[in-house]
């Protein structure tokens, strides 16, 4: 398992829901995650429900797809106080992914977005988390919840946006197999597949990876050749 602590902590590697979600929950006291997903988490809900300790009790909270608005920030801060959470878990795409970064701040944030100017930015230094965050991208090709800001469309029908550091998660947690079947996850958890190291960099927030690639002729979970290619789909 390849763990990176800078920004936030990230790990990075084939199973790595199996094996570390578990041990962060532990270590950020987390007993009751709220679990937000959107239409991107299909596939792996399965995955990271069989992964939550034995008989941990989580509440599970669909936000469909779609830009984040402040109803889809007030509907998790409901079920959030509703079901006592004590930390959320951001599962899926960008919707969710930015969703439990905006609504760790508690129930407050809704309204404060909403006492903010049209295409207003606001710092979040001044914002305290109230609740820890964890996010698990299921696909990094459309974002891992690092971006330095996120935009929510106010009831008016513009965007607002909350920017700063704060709004990192807690932990992060990369696994390229996360929505994969049996037998090719098992294969892939064997050695055949991608081990790479996740790089944040200071300028941009950009993306990179470095990864160990599939030689020529395998197939790849795309369905074709994956020579010179990154499974997790995060280099070009």
């Amino acid at each position: 398992m390849s763990l990176i602590s800078y920004l936030t902590r990230i790990h990075f590697a084939d199973g790595v829901v199996e094996d570390a979600l578990a041990e962060e929950l532990a270590r950020l006291g987390v007993s009751r995650p709220l679990i937000l997903t959107d239409d991107a988490a299909a596939g792996a809900v399965e995955q990271l429900a069989d992964s939550l300790p034995c008989g941990m009790a989580a509440a599970w909270h669909p936000l469909g797809a779609g830009p984040l608005d402040v109803a889809i920030i007030e509907g998790a801060c409901r079920v959030l106080a509703e079901t006592g959470a004590d930390g959320l878990i951001g599962l899926g795409g960008p919707t969710a992914l930015d969703a439990a970064r905006v609504v760790g701040f508690g129930d407050g944030i809704a309204r404060a977005f909403d006492s903010l100017p049209a295409a207003a930015i606001r710092p979040a230094r001044h914002l305290a988390p109230r609740f820890p965050v964890l996010a698990v991208p299921t696909s990094p090709a459309g974002g891992l919840g690092l971006t330095p800001g996120v935009w929510i469309a106010g009831r008016d029908g513009q965007g607002r946006t909350l920017t700063g550091n704060r709004l990192l998660p807690a932990c992060l947690l990369i696994d390229p197999t996360l929505g994969e079947g049996g037998p090719a996850r098992a294969a892939r958890r064997a050695g055949d597949g991608c081990a790479g190291a996740v790089h944040r960099g200071l300028s941009g927030h950009r993306l990179e990876s470095a990864c160990r690639r599939h030689g020529a002729g395998r197939d790849s979970p795309r369905g074709g050749p994956s020579a010179g290619r990154c499974e997790a789909g995060l280099c070009a």
